[in-house]
């Protein structure tokens, strides 16, 4: 979160005469961002450019809170319908938001990412269904070629040409607003790595967009969807046969069935060398908040407010900072079936407080060698290990243990109560 206050102020901009679809938001966008993200779009889109306003005006005019408006940036920025800037006053923030519009139902059904994670956030039968409302007839008949003429070939002023051109490359418009963080040149290298003659291959716009859109929908890194690229690739085939695309999206619709969001690369990295994919874990525990990093984890969709303020208390609170409080996530993650028990989470916290840890490296070494064989205890009908321990070695008592998701929900439910009852 960018930790809204009620004097930040903000700028909107937007081209003149553009109005939002909005059977389409409502269909398409709904399910992605929800429906306090898709309001508040809506609203900014009824508001003057060239103003400056507050943010406390902006929450008397949507009924939001400060804090709604600040969570409901997030998905429409990731989704690509907002961009956001930020500069530094004397007193305050100044923002400056960039409202985008959404894609045209051809380019939504056609990426990757729109469509796919329309799919994952609502259902496959809804997503057929909303491609059949808007794009109807599909595509033309197995062995039909699109000949048709394209506007650029046809419109462009020729005495102009490359004016033109560079002003279709620098519209915003024209360009996907949506940022994936994925690195072409680091894909290539791996798959040069793996063969030389990946080097010498022209690859088109829409090549690449798929594979950064297939990446990005199912969490890869580039170093592991060049693995999957490569296993599907055959040099030997016709040049229009190489690439299986639908071998690939069949082992990604298959991996993610499998538990855990950072996926291994099919192949088995060196022997007695860190895999690229740890690499790549540090690289993110550094780079990322824990509000974005566990949402990374859980394939970019919105963080639980419990799982909000347990990592606010942590890091505000306790005392954590960010780099720490990622490894410290998904260690627990890791060795609690996808769980955080907060009475876990915050104990260990309070230990890397103490031993002044600042590196997500020292962290994940401490959990490591000082949880060594406490691993959760099983309920009934699961195989029992060590019990949880404390710092000097002896079982935990009751009230200590971690608790179990259900004494967990039920026990956030008892303070939500109290809050807004006493509070």
């Amino acid at each position: 979160m960018k930790q809204l206050s009620p004097s930040d102020t903000f700028l909107l901009s937007y081209q003149e005469g553009e109005r939002p679809h909005f059977a389409l938001l409502i269909d398409l966008y709904l399910p992605i961002v929800g429906a306090k993200a898709l309001a508040l779009y809506l609203a900014l889109r009824r508001l003057s450019r060239g103003i400056e306003r507050n943010f406390e005006g902006l929450s008397r005019f949507t009924s939001l809170s400060i804090g709604e408006i600040d969570a409901s940036f997030s998905p429409l920025e990731a989704i690509g319908l907002l961009s956001t800037y930020r500069a530094k006053k004397e007193d305050h923030f100044s923002y400056f938001l960039m409202l985008r519009e959404p894609a045209t139902p051809g380019s939504f059904f056609t990426s990757p990412i729109l469509a796919g994670t329309l799919k994952r956030m609502s259902s496959e039968s809804y997503l057929t269904k909303m491609k059949e409302r808007y794009v109807p007839g599909g595509e033309a008949p197995s062995g039909y070629v699109d000949v048709g003429e394209s506007y650029p070939s046809y419109f462009r002023p020729d005495e102009d040409l490359e004016s033109y051109l560079s002003s279709m490359k620098k519209d915003p418009r024209r360009r996907s607003a949506i940022k994936t963080g994925f690195d072409w040149n680091l894909f290539l290298k791996t798959l040069v790595g793996f063969d030389p003659r990946y080097g010498k291959m022209s690859w088109s716009d829409s090549s690449k967009k798929r594979i950064e859109g297939y990446a990005t929908l199912y969490g890869y890194k580039e170093e592991a969807i060049a693995e999957m690229f490569d296993a599907r690739y055959d040099f030997t085939a016709a040049p229009n046969k190489r690439m299986d695309w639908k071998g690939l999206f069949s082992d990604l619709e298959n991996a993610i069935r499998t538990p855990g969001v950072v996926k291994p690369a099919p192949k088995e990295p060196s022997s007695g060398k860190r895999s690229l994919l740890t690499e790549e874990f540090f690289k993110k525990a550094r780079a990322l908040s824990p509000r974005d990093f566990l949402s990374s984890l859980q394939n970019g969709n919105r963080v639980a407010e419990p799982d909000l303020r347990l990592l606010e208390k942590i890091t505000v609170e306790m005392g954590l900072n960010s780099e720490v409080a990622n490894g410290l996530i998904q260690y627990v993650l890791d060795n609690y079936d996808n769980t955080l028990p907060s009475a876990l989470v915050e104990k260990l916290a309070g230990s890397l407080v103490r031993e002044n840890i600042v590196s997500v490296e020292d962290a994940m070494d401490y959990l490591t060698r000082t949880t060594k064989g406490k691993t959760r205890k099983k309920g009934k009908g699961e195989s029992a290990k060590a019990e949880p321990k404390t710092e000097e070695g002896e079982k935990e008592t009751p009230s200590e243990r971690p608790l179990t998701p259900e004494e967990e929900e039920n026990k956030r439910l008892f303070e939500d109560f109290m809050r807004s009852t006493f509070d």
